[in-house]
């Protein structure tokens, strides 16, 4: 369209529904631009500034964002499925109802003076391994398969969350909501699957967590971590 033009660099500003799809945009000055509706799918964005950056419904799916810095960025709705994410700055970014399914956060900060919305956010297979998530909130979202383990979830809030089959291991859950949160077949910080958590705490007369069925069926095709684990569920 017209726009694509004004999208070379360094004119980088207004790219509203821009076609910078597989674009070299490493380092690029992005801060503050307007991408709503975008399409930069595998595009590269190694240390590239998107700060402040209007990404809403953006098209980010295998997308390299190593290192950006999203600092405040508005990615409602945006598409980062497979998306590389490690080590990115996500502080105060919007990423309510955005796809991060697959995508890679591993040592992402989402967490600071000002927290990252992940409200409704699909982080299914997510690679959250590592990551700074101190105090978010998960209202509503999908983090199933998602690996956490050893990230930071303290005061962390996963009220309505799906956290089926997720690896919490070694992760730093002091003090976290759980209100109405499904972590059946959850792998917990200790290495326990979470009904066995549940059974021990009910019997221990300790509350907070959902009670969930003892006993889930094994899905035929679960990460390894789930199938490591899968004695441990039959009891052997």
């Amino acid at each position: 369209g017209g726009n694509s033009s004004k999208c070379d660099p360094p004119k980088l500003l207004e790219c509203k529904n821009a076609d910078l799809s597989s674009a070299n945009l490493i380092g690029a000055n992005l801060g503050r631009a307007n991408l709503d509706g975008a399409d930069l799918s595998a595009a590269n964005l190694t240390g590239a500034d998107l700060s402040s950056a209007n990404l809403i419904g953006a098209d980010l799916s295998s997308a390299n964002l190593t290192g950006a810095d999203l600092f405040f960025a508005d990615l409602i709705g945006a598409d980062l499925s497979s998306a590389n994410l490690i080590g990115a700055d996500l502080v105060g970014a919007d990423l309510s109802t955005a796809n991060l399914s697959g995508a890679d956060l591993s040592g992402a900060s989402l967490s600071g003076h000002y927290k990252a919305n992940l409200s409704g956010a699909n982080l299914s297979n997510a690679n959250l391994s590592g990551a700074y998530l101190y105090s978010l909130e998960f209202f509503g979202a999908d983090l199933s398969y998602a690996n956490l383990s050893g990230a930071n979830l303290a005061t962390a809030s996963f009220a309505g969350a799906n956290l089926s089959f997720a690896n919490l291991t070694d992760a730093n859950l002091n003090d976290v909501a759980w209100l109405d949160a499904n972590l059946s077949g959850a792998t917990m910080p200790d290495g326990t699957i979470h009904e066995q958590l549940i059974e021990e705490r009910q019997a221990d007369g300790v509350r907070g967590l959902m009670t969930l069925p003892q006993k889930i069926p094994m899905p035929p095709c679960c990460p390894l971590f789930a199938a490591q684990a899968l004695p441990l569920l039959e009891g052997d």
